[in-house]
């Protein structure tokens, strides 16, 4: 593979048509004709997934999609690299299975280490290695049915209560925030029921706020995004993440943490290659508080990636191209001498 850093500073693979990419993610296009997929579901997920597939495409590689997450099974000695947006399948701890079963075939892959992977996506285990760094977070507590006690406050309210694990703000609605402990063990008690472990957060006032990384030889935050909110507390429920209509307005921060928290994450985890951190900010004292981190998350037009883009000077497509010839290279450095064991 050859790999070369355009006039945006950004690296593309010079022999894209040589590597055979599979393309993986629920409701991507199914071949051979590689079309939408149907959908009935929330959100806009097959749109997406056939966006990606298409600027895959347009950067050069060979690229087969599947929505079909048994297609990795195959992938040994098949492909030369994993494109996967997987984050979300009907067993828990989905976002590590198909980077961990690249690692079982010695395939390069998207994302990071599943043990990285493993860690952001558990927002317990993310906020306590935050504050372990010195990055300030909420306050935090884990709930899980059988093992935590519910008698008790584990400090005092307000409360916002969510699914430890889920993605796109899966599961949080207005009654995520609760004014006192009786509120909020009845959400536990709720996300329980539903089969999932509950994360308990002390309530901070402000807004969100979101930074997208790229991965490079130092990890290259590109500024701060306020994704909008129409909710109580300017919360982001789940029913905004799915369709994103309000969408996302560009801060004007300049403060060194930005990059700071970034390069605190980058040391103890290593290379990741995209992500971002999302925070509560209070614009009045400018005090943030971080709440987790995203590997693999989006990175559509109309995102904060996208947004970076435009504001950059650069297409969509070249942010792409960076994200995987990085992607490449860091494996290739970590991972020339790794072997299939099938």
């Amino acid at each position: 593979m050859e790999t070369a850093r355009g006039s945006n500073d950004l690296l593309k693979v010079l022999d894209a048509d040589e590597i055979h990419v599979l393309f993986m993610a629920p409701y991507a296009p199914d071949g051979p004709g590689y079309e939408l997929n149907p959908y009935t579901g929330d959100g806009t997920y097959p749109q997406y997934y056939l966006q990606i597939f298409q600027r895959l495409q347009r950067l050069g590689f060979r690229v087969e999609s599947t929505s079909k997450p048994y297609t990795i099974v195959h992938a040994g000695g098949a492909v030369d690299y994993v494109f996967s947006l997987f984050n979300r399948m009907p067993i828990r701890n989905s976002e590590v299975f198909v980077s961990s079963y690249c690692e079982y075939l010695g395939v390069p892959y998207l994302g990071a280490a599943p043990n990285i992977r493993a860690a952001a996506e558990d927002k317990y285990i993310s906020k306590a290695l935050a504050h372990s760094l010195g990055i300030p977070v909420t306050r935090g507590a884990p709930y899980h049915r059988g093992i935590t006690p519910l008698d008790g406050a584990p400090f005092p309210g307000p409360y916002f209560v969510k699914d430890r694990f889920g993605a796109a703000s899966e599961g949080i609605t207005t009654d995520s925030v609760q004014s006192d402990w009786g509120g909020a063990r009845r959400i536990v008690e709720q996300l329980w029921d539903e089969g999932t472990d509950a994360l308990v957060e002390e309530y901070a006032d402000g807004i969100d706020v979101t930074v997208p990384v790229l991965g490079d030889t130092l990890p290259r935050t590109l500024g701060a995004y306020q994704p909008m909110s129409n909710q109580p507390g300017n919360i982001l429920t789940h029913d905004l993440k799915l369709t994103d209509h309000l969408g996302y307005r560009e801060m004007d921060l300049r403060e060194a943490w930005l990059c700071d928290d970034a390069l605190r994450l980058w040391k103890p985890l290593g290379a990741i290659d995209y992500f971002r951190m999302d925070y509560r900010f209070d614009p009045v004292t400018g005090q943030r508080r971080f709440l987790e981190f995203n590997i693999c998350c989006y990175i559509g037009e109309d995102g904060p990636f996208g947004l970076a883009a435009e504001r950059d000077g650069v297409t969509d497509d070249e942010m792409l191209g960076h994200i995987v010839a990085y992607s490449l290279l860091r494996q290739q450095r970590n991972g020339d001498d790794r072997k299939r064991i099938l």
